[in-house]
């Protein structure tokens, strides 16, 4: 350690502890470098010592000099006593004889805690729970993100997921969004190391496709259309992945908990090619939407064999698909209705170039409604992936990460925004379509420029002109002298 004076780093780990001024973050220990293992001081921060004016000293002279003092550091105290820790409770972090952990529960009667280690654990997601004396444990302060393990950091996302689909439940979609944007930016720069097992990375694999399509889900009742493209999109290139890595380890560990091919590369990338679908369409990138519905019909026409048909375990997943296949359908066909609107405008205008006695764009615009300002009604998406909100784990994942409760308060409370009346409330997609009869009666009612018979008349009779100018300059300009 550097003698005093020098710069001391903060201690990695920082106990909360009862001083005779309130609670205590011990922030700093010096030791004193001609004695060994002897603590010369600590620096501790008092979590509970308001140095700041009250609201009833706004005017006096002290707070006005705080306020151009600008930031107040927090209250230190400098003592080398031993302070005790304050008293555990639920959801604290604790160092234990055996580790660190987090409390679960208290046992008032007995005087002890449930404590489940998060230092260290057995093979596999297999932890350990230790019932101790409320004596033995000493909390500490929650670690932030960045301190976080591996597997800490999963299991954070997994609470903050549990909460989001908590909020989305209740509808208040904004505060759903954040919860799920942070599980997502938790586990998004993990980097494994050679202590990461298999089932991390397939936990990890879980919590981000979820999460990612139920955010995209949540924009999609905000109507922020580009963000749910991009969360959609994420999970999407995240199950290709997988798929490219099919019958490996982590394929294998997914299975073993629970989560078939068709769930796996079925229902999620339906989702995820749903919502790509509807942003798509109302950005008015029509043809790119429905090259989407068909990448979804693809998959759902891969997964509904008449093999997994018959297999009974997976008639939920089936069903699923189904469903999801009835709201491909609606929203291919709304996509149609809005590519012919697209072609009779472009016929249109094309008509009126040439000089066609027909109605300018601007009164065919007037006729017909504004398209760009009155879409075709698309129906409306539901939640996708919501249902996977419980953990791969076996345990809760109440486990190693900041309280939930604090995460709480940096939601807002307010509302929502309202959604469009012309939206419905569930998603569900068909057992059949036909893309191509589809596409053949949309083109069908629709008259291309070049085989407009007027059309075409004008440009013969234009061609025809220009010929006979050409004929008559080269017999004169070429013609032999007489």
């Amino acid at each position: 350690m550097q003698e005093h004076g020098g710069h001391v780093p903060e201690d990695k780990v920082q106990y909360l502890v009862k001083t005779p001024y309130g609670r205590g973050l011990v922030v700093r220990t010096r030791i004193d470098p001609h004695l060994d293992g002897t603590i010369k001081s600590r620096e501790l921060e008092l979590l509970d010592w308001k140095n700041l004016p009250s609201e009833n000293d706004t005017n006096s002279a002290s707070a006005a000099r705080l306020v151009r003092s600008g930031p107040v550091r927090p209250a230190t105290l400098f003592s080398c006593a031993d302070f005790p820790s304050i008293d555990p409770e639920e959801q604290n972090d604790v160092v234990t004889p055996y580790g660190r952990g987090r409390v679960t529960a208290m046992r008032p009667e007995t005087n002890q805690v449930v404590v489940r280690i998060s230092s260290w654990r057995l093979a596999g997601r297999s932890t350990v729970t230790c019932h101790l004396n409320k004596n033995v444990v000493n909390v500490v302060r929650s670690k932030q993100i960045y301190e976080m393990s591996t597997i800490e950091k999963i299991e954070y996302a997994q609470e903050l997921k549990q909460e989001a689909n908590r909020l989305f439940s209740g509808k208040r979609y904004q505060d759903a969004l954040q919860f799920y944007a942070k599980a997502v930016d938790a586990v998004r720069y993990v980097q494994h190391k050679a202590d990461s097992t298999n089932e991390m990375r397939a936990d990890l694999l879980v919590v981000m496709v979820t999460c990612s399509n139920n955010a995209a889900t949540s924009c999609t009742k905000l109507h922020q259309w580009d963000e749910a493209e991009k969360f959609a999109r994420n999970a999407l290139v995240l199950m290709d992945a997988l798929e490219d890595k099919h019958g490996k380890r982590i394929h294998g560990i997914l299975l073993k908990d629970g989560f078939p091919d068709i769930k796996l590369f079925g229902e999620w990338r339906v989702k995820s090619c749903i919502v790509i679908a509807r942003a798509l369409a109302e950005k008015s990138s029509t043809e790119d939407a429905i090259a989407s519905l068909k990448k979804a019909h693809s998959f759902i026409e891969k997964y509904t064999g008449e093999e997994n048909i018959k297999n009974t375990s997976l008639q939920s997943s089936i069903k699923q698909l189904q469903s999801l296949e009835r709201e491909i359908k609606k929203l291919h066909k709304a996509c149609l209705e809005r590519r012919k609107v697209e072609r009779k405008m472009e016929r249109k205008r094309a008509q009126a170039m040439f000089g066609a006695k027909n109605a300018t764009p601007k009164e065919d615009e007037k006729k017909d409604g504004n398209f760009s300002n009155n879409p075709s009604k698309l129906p409306k998406l539901s939640a996708p992936g919501l249902e996977d909100g419980n953990p791969v784990t076996k345990h809760s994942a109440k486990t190693c990460s900041p309280s939930i409760r604090s995460v709480r308060s940096d939601v807002s409370e307010k509302s929502t925004q309202s959604l469009r009346g012309d939206l419905k409330r569930r998603v569900s997609f068909a057992t059949k379509i036909d893309d191509r009869d589809d596409d053949k009666d949309a083109a069908s009612d629709v008259l291309e420029w070049y085989q407009d018979s007027e059309v075409l008349i004008g440009l013969a009779i234009f061609a025809g002109m220009a010929l006979t100018t050409f004929v008559g300059l080269n017999y004169f300009l070429f013609s032999p002298k007489r």
